[in-house]
């Protein structure tokens, strides 16, 4: 209903809202109130005040449930993640292995040129690669074109190898790697290597790799050799990889003594169906094989038993740097491109 009232100069109209209109000789006025329909409005408290102008604020019950979908949410991330390969943004199908004495940069440049697609420096001492400028002019040299490449250091301190994986960055590494396969007498002396994996350093080997990772904007590998069973070295592969390592590299061998004697001395086959079995049953995780390798035929073989995420190759490499080269197709294939 819609009512006016009898004054002729001014005409109230109410209904929802009230409009108040003046008319006078020379314009014409129109003043719009938004109001009620009882006219005024009942001023805000102070609490309905900060309520309103903070629409977000939740009572104690409904942030604390809050907090508690956030955390559960954040683990359901990580247990997702850690099924999952991590990202990886070189190439790592064919790779030649770190080598004292001979995967410096000349044979890397080799390898390179004959289809080798990732390399390793030889073994250094995180250390002294992470302390001494002198070191690291000593025992590291690259060239834009010697790309990708992993750092590979010994260590058995997390914060020494974190500082060690920063230096390597800055020089132009792409990544760095963890050594725990050295079966020497100086990793035994050394405390580092293949003597890092028992089980009394297991939480030792996994704040390393952790620390690594947080502390440098680097990926972390990591090189191991079998351990007595399967299920030893399916746990530690499974450990290394909740640690943060983003690729492991197997030399399908048991772990070597320093006398070169017992079930790791290099005589003997690897065991490339304990890689094959690793593979199956943690997809998620990347895992290079390495071992059995002297021809692309062995290449193309270990790579079918194992289907692993790439192969490795030291010895083969060092009898034929051109091992890779057949990736390529054959001579005649290579000739027409």
């Amino acid at each position: 209903d819609i009512h006016l009232s009898s004054c002729p100069s001014h005409l109230c109209i109410s209904s929802s809202y009230s409009f108040h209109l003046s008319l006078s000789h020379t314009r014409t006025h129109i003043h719009i109130y938004s109001m009620s329909r009882n006219a005024k409005q009942e001023k805000p408290s102070k609490k309905r005040k900060k309520q309103r102008d903070n629409p977000t604020t939740d009572t104690t019950e409904q942030q604390e449930s809050k907090k508690r979908e956030r955390k559960r949410q954040r683990r359901s991330n990580d247990e997702s993640a850690m099924l999952q390969k991590r990202p990886l943004s070189f190439d790592h199908k064919y790779i030649l292995a770190p080598m004292v004495g001979a995967s410096e940069l000349p044979f890397r440049l080799l390898c390179r040129k004959y289809g080798a697609q990732a390399a390793y420096t030889p073994m250094m001492s995180a250390s002294q690669f992470a302390t001494s400028s002198e070191y690291r002019e000593q025992q590291f040299s690259t060239l834009s074109c010697d790309r990708p490449l992993v750092c590979h250091v010994s260590a058995n301190d997390p914060e020494e190898f974190a500082a060690a994986a920063r230096q390597a960055r800055k020089l132009g590494a792409d990544a760095i790697d963890l050594n725990l396969g050295c079966p020497q007498r100086t990793a035994f002396l050394g405390h580092f290597g293949s003597y890092l994996l028992d089980k009394k350093d297991r939480e030792l080997i996994q704040n390393i790799i952790r620390t690594g990772v947080h502390k440098s904007k680097i990926p972390v590998c990591v090189k191991i050799r079998l351990l007595d069973t399967y299920q030893e070295t399916k746990e530690l592969v499974q450990q290394l990889h909740d640690a943060g390592a983003s690729l492991i590299a197997i030399h399908a061998r048991y772990r070597a003594t320093w006398e070169r004697k017992g079930p790791g001395a290099r005589d003997g086959p690897a065991m490339l169906d304990q890689i094959a079995k690793l593979q199956n049953e943690l997809p998620h995780v990347r895992i290079i094989a390495n071992g059995n390798v002297i021809t692309y035929d062995d290449v193309k073989q270990n790579l079918e038993l194992t289907n692993a995420d790439g192969i490795m190759s030291a010895e083969g490499l060092l009898d034929n740097p051109a091992l890779f080269l057949g990736r390529y197709g054959s001579r005649d294939q290579r000739d027409r491109k």
